[in-house]
């Protein structure tokens, strides 16, 4: 990722496989990009719409649609105050956390109306409660490298010496093997 003039570029991957009163899923990922642009220094570079499976989700749970968006941030935002912003607006787009229980279900996943997720934020290598950057398993989620690959096929994704692209590729031939 780059560093441009006191600025930082952030990938978000979006995802949902639900309505919620605010929409359908392709609504919801649209109105999460006009969220997205209002923050942007920048104009965002959102890639194309992908239909994925849901893995590891309750039985007969619909499939997903996902995006990856790249945004520049101002300086004075910090990778922290980016997630507050995100969580703010998976709520305000209906999205419902799970609670008692149910946090506790066979199944760490579950379906959701809207589900935004920092991959990067800049160069920055975060592990912190609740916030891991780059994200722990973006490597391992044909979701975020398949759009992500159409955006920005020969970034190096920070903490690997391969591209994009090279990363996809590996993911789905090892999904093909199983």
């Amino acid at each position: 990722m780059t560093k441009i003039l006191n600025k930082t570029e952030s990938i978000i991957a979006l995802g949902s496989n639900i309505p919620s009163k605010h929409g359908q899923p392709a609504q919801l990922l649209a109105k999460a990009l006009e969220k997205l642009d209002r923050i942007s220094e920048g104009i965002p570079e959102a890639s194309s719409f992908f239909r994925t499976k849901a893995e590891g989700l309750e039985p007969g749970a619909p499939n997903f649609l996902n995006a990856v968006v790249v945004i520049t941030l101002d300086d004075d935002w910090s990778p922290i105050r980016l997630l507050r912003v995100l969580k703010r607006f998976e709520s305000e787009l209906g999205r419902c956390e799970l609670t008692g229980d149910e946090k506790y279900a066979s199944t760490h996943y579950h379906s959701r109306a809207i589900d935004l997720d920092i991959i990067t934020y800049g160069s920055s290598k975060i592990d912190l409660p609740g916030l891991v950057i780059p994200h722990q398993r973006a490597l391992n989620r044909t979701f975020v490298l398949e759009p992500l690959a159409e955006l920005r096929p020969k970034m190096i994704f920070p903490g690997s010496d391969k591209t994009v692209s090279e990363l996809k590729n590996a993911l789905l031939v090892l999904k093909n093997t199983r």
